[in-house]
């Protein structure tokens, strides 16, 4: 499940922020949804343990702060971890 979006992310830090990442031979759109479905793996195994997943509701806002940061964080280069 998808907790976070391109467009979430870029309507906090703005879509330069992304360009910062993600090197110029990588292609955008693919670094960002890999990223994204990487931070969706990360989270569902701790939400597994006490909910039904797929979650039906809205994602709540913390969930996906935590997504856009966990995505994030992945883009970043390995030297700036």
């Amino acid at each position: 499940m998808s907790y976070a979006t391109r467009a979430d992310i870029e309507a906090i830090y703005g879509a330069r922020f992304l360009e910062t990442l993600v090197p110029n031979d990588v292609d955008m759109d693919t670094a960002v949804a890999r990223a994204i479905t990487a931070a969706g793996a990360m989270i569902d195994p701790y939400l597994r343990k006490r909910y039904v997943l797929p979650i039906t509701v809205a994602t709540p806002a913390i969930l996906q702060q935590c997504a856009i940061d966990i995505a994030c964080w992945q883009l970043a280069p390995a030297a700036d971890r």
